[in-house]
């Protein structure tokens, strides 16, 4: 297997959601910034930006040798849906709940940018019976946005960004719905964020890239 490649934030051997996370909470940040973690930047140029999330992608679920084996436990997360995000100042918190038999998530669960003109899609599942579906593009399920002014959506769940503010983008599948929360302000810092469990899921990113991580990578 050889030596990790880019993407080993915590240095563990394995690119994996940890690794994910500790890039999550730098994303956008840059040397001095207040939260800037050197660990996130893979490139080496003082900024934590798509260019390392493109390489934490490219090896994600990889393992190098000799495995390091670790003193924490292991916990395996469960599924979960994404209930309501808010926006307060600069910070965005997305609170979850477990899925049990039935819910219904969306990614991203919260996004901050910085510009309007721009586009993204918005992804939808449903956990049922142990299993996760994309139903982004079920004919059953529709979508609402609160200000039309902000964010307006598409019939397919595609976000456009129209003006400064905020606004909560609405996803309904068969009784089940989940929020995910647009701040768009040119004073903050470019934020995603989306809920991950065992049954896998996607993450986006502001500028429309991002990745699928699948069933059991968690």
């Amino acid at each position: 297997m050889g030596l990790m490649k880019a993407g080993d934030a915590n240095n563990d051997n394995r690119v994996n959601v940890t690794d994910q996370n500790i890039l999550k909470a730098s994303y956008g940040k840059g040397q001095g910034d207040p939260g800037y973690d050197d660990r996130g930047d893979f490139t080496g140029d003082l900024l934590v930006n798509t260019s390392d999330f493109n390489l934490l992608k490219s090896n994600f679920g990889f393992a190098g040798a000799p495995p390091i084996v670790s003193t924490t436990p292991s916990v395996t997360p469960s599924p979960t849906t994404s209930a309501t995000a808010t926006y307060t100042g600069t910070t965005t918190a997305t609170q979850t709940s477990t899925a049990g038999t039935g819910g219904l998530s969306v990614s991203p669960s919260g996004m901050r940018i910085k510009a309007a003109g721009g586009q993204a899609p918005l992804h939808v599942f449903l956990t049922a019976n142990g299993t996760l579906a994309d139903v982004s593009q079920d004919p059953a399920t529709t979508y609402q946005t609160s200000n039309s002014a902000v964010v307006t959506v598409s019939i397919t769940g595609t976000m456009r960004f129209a003006g400064l503010g905020q606004a909560d983008i609405t996803a309904r599948y068969n009784g089940f719905s989940a929020v995910a929360h647009i701040a768009i302000d040119p004073n903050s810092t470019s934020f995603t964020e989306a809920p991950i469990g065992s049954l896998g899921g996607a993450v986006a990113l502001p500028d429309g890239t991002g990745a699928q991580i699948p069933a059991g990578a968690l």
